[in-house]
């Protein structure tokens, strides 16, 4: 086809993969498939055998475009006869390359090849979807689905269940598609609720599927599983280094000392009293802070008045005064206390909601109570509280 015109064949706008408008660049079959555009206008203008194979498809009478060349073997990127990256033969059109250099074989006659079968599946699709529209497909499946069972229940009666299954899917869509309450279950009748039941299981599926082991929200997964171990007396370790990102801005952590020293002792105390104080306490650094036993059950006041005993540091009663749990009972408890109190003072209450000194006197007097701590004053907690 030296300087002669292919009549039959409709030139398009190259994209990216342009062997003609980029020199050098060698495109394969697959690339020219998914970089060629369809959508414009096609002008038909006369065309070279220099850009006819690069640039080129031709028009049969299907009005499907197909990309042509003089001869098989010579696709840009073909490696190997029977191989055109998943586009398939077809016979030659007439006037398509016929006499186009490059070595055509003229016993072969030249070969087109068809693009996927993309377009015409999306042209079924859009016929079906302009009867009844996609988002009600699988609501009209289900009736036909119920139609066809009922159908085949003359020739066995196990074919009811599958009716009564599909009936009742059927209606299902029926009531969203009436209903005008929730517009996804209206315009996705059946299927709108496949979503509430991912929502309805979303916590789960986060916790086993998705969610580490090192996000806390409160607490992750690694400290909620070392609170169980412990509890139930079982190895709570770990080896061969750790999960978290020790490179993360923020992340703290204690070096081995050059030169170490020895201390005195590892219970770091303070002692609270002058000289005028008959009772001066010492106080541990760690401790456990306010809360009454309003906030706390029974249980929990007694284990953490237990732990202070054993460890030797003080539990704060909170603005709730001394409870009997506090006091422990039998032999569990008997902690050392710190006895708050508020303005609601309770624990040293009248009958008429005033300060009483005779029962402050005997409170205060109690062995377990170390010191006395008064609230002053203590603003509102907007929100979720904590915030004074």
């Amino acid at each position: 086809m030296n300087g002669a015109v292919a009549t039959d064949c409709t030139c398009l706008s190259p994209i990216a993969t342009n062997a003609h408008t980029h020199p050098g660049n060698r495109p394969r079959i697959g690339k020219l498939r998914s970089h060629w555009m369809q959508s414009p206008p096609l002008t038909p203008r006369p065309v070279t055998s220099a850009t006819f194979a690069t640039q080129c498809r031709c028009v049969p009478a299907t009005g499907l475009l197909q990309p042509c060349n003089s001869d098989a073997e010579n696709l840009p990127g073909r490696r190997g006869a029977g191989r055109t990256a998943g586009w398939r033969n077809l016979p030659a059109v007439a006037g398509c390359g016929e006499g186009a250099a490059g070595g055509a074989n003229p016993a072969r006659g030249p070969r087109c090849y068809h693009l996927p079968k993309q377009q015409e599946e999306k042209a079924v699709l859009n016929a079906l979807d302009s009867i009844v529209p996609q988002r009600y497909w699988a609501w009209a499946g289900f009736a036909i689905l119920c139609l066809l069972s009922i159908l085949l229940s003359a020739v066995s009666t196990w074919w009811i269940w599958p009716a009564l299954a599909f009936g009742l899917l059927a209606l299902v869509g029926l009531i969203d598609y009436n209903q005008d309450r929730q517009a996804i279950r209206r315009n996705y009748p059946v299927v709108a609720h496949l979503r509430f039941v991912f929502e309805y299981f979303r916590p789960e599926i986060r916790q086993y599927f998705i969610e580490s082991d090192t996000e806390e929200q409160p607490f992750s997964r690694s400290q909620r599983s070392i609170v169980y171990q412990r509890a139930k007396g079982v190895a709570d370790k770990r080896p061969f280094g750790t999960q978290i990102n020790v490179y993360l801005p923020g992340y703290e952590w204690i070096n081995h000392s050059m030169a170490p020293s020895d201390i005195p002792s590892h219970d770091f105390r303070i002692t609270i009293g002058g000289p005028d104080c008959r009772q001066p306490y010492s106080a541990s650094v760690f401790n456990i802070s306010a809360m009454s036993f309003g906030a706390l059950s029974a249980n929990a006041v007694l284990a953490l008045n237990e732990g202070a005993k054993r460890g030797k540091f003080y539990h704060d009663t909170g603005e709730g005064s001394i409870s009997r749990y506090h006091r422990g009972v039998g032999e569990v408890g008997g902690g050392d206390l710190v006895w708050e109190i508020g303005s609601g003072y309770f624990g040293c209450r009248n009958d008429s909601g005033g300060f009483d000194p005779e029962k402050f006197r005997q409170n205060a007097a109690g062995e377990q109570v170390r010191m006395i701590e008064i609230k002053l004053s203590q603003g509102a907690k907007p929100g979720h509280g904590g915030v004074l």
